[in-house]
C-alpha cells in the first residue's frame, strides 16, 4: 500500500500489532529499521520483503505468491528464496508458488504442478526431492531442466 510506511502496512492487515512485533517481523524480512519508509523508497526486493512481512503478520495457513521473483536480478532473487525458506520452516504455512520460472519450483517446492490451456488443465505432476534447500546447485540445475522439458513435452 503505497500511501502507508512499512509499519502502517504491517498495521494495516493487523490492527493490534504491537511496535515490539513489527520490529520483529521487519528484521525477520531484513528491513530493520526501515518501519518509517513509504514503498516508492524501497527497491523492488525490498518491496518484495515488506509483502512478504505483511502477509505473516497474521501468521496464515495457507500463503499464495504469484511471480514473486518477477524483474528482480538473480542475486535478489536467491535472498529472497533463501528467506522464504527460513519463513516457511519457521511457519510451516502451505505455499502455493505461481511461476514462470522452472528455477523457482527447483529452489523451493516439493511438487511442480504445470498447467497449460484454456481454461488452464494440470497437464504435469513432478514431484521434487523434500526438502528442496537442500539440495546443491548441479541437482536445482538438473530439475530445473527437466521441468523445463517436461512443460516443453506437453505443451506440443
Amino acid at each position: 500500500m503505497p500511501w502507508l510506511d512499512a509499519g502502517q502496512n504491517l498495521r494495516a492487515v493487523a490492527p493490534a500489532i504491537r511496535r515490539e512485533r513489527i520490529k520483529q517481523l521487519l528484521a525477520s524480512v531484513n528491513l530493520a529499521g526501515q518501519s518509517g519508509a513509504f514503498p516508492h523508497a524501497l527497491t523492488g526486493g525490498m518491496q518484495r520483503r515488506l509483502a512478504l512481512a505483511r502477509a505473516f503478520c497474521v501468521n496464515p495457513g495457507l500463503l499464495l505468491l504469484d511471480e514473486s521473483f518477477v524483474s528482480l536480478d538473480r542475486t535478489t532473487v536467491r535472498e529472497l528464496q533463501a528467506l522464504f525458506r527460513a519463513i516457511f520452516a519457521a511457519g510451516n504455512p502451505t505455499v502455493v508458488i505461481a511461476s514462470h520460472d522452472p528455477e523457482d519450483a527447483a529452489q523451493l517446492a516439493e511438487r511442480a504442478v504445470l498447467l497449460d490451456g484454456h481454461p488452464a488443465r494440470i497437464v504435469a505432476d513432478i514431484p521434487l526431492p523434500s526438502p528442496a534447500h537442500t539440495s546443491d546447485a548441479a541437482t536445482i540445475l538438473r530439475l530445473s531442466e527437466m521441468i523445463r522439458a517436461i512443460g516443453s513435452e506437453v505443451a506440443q
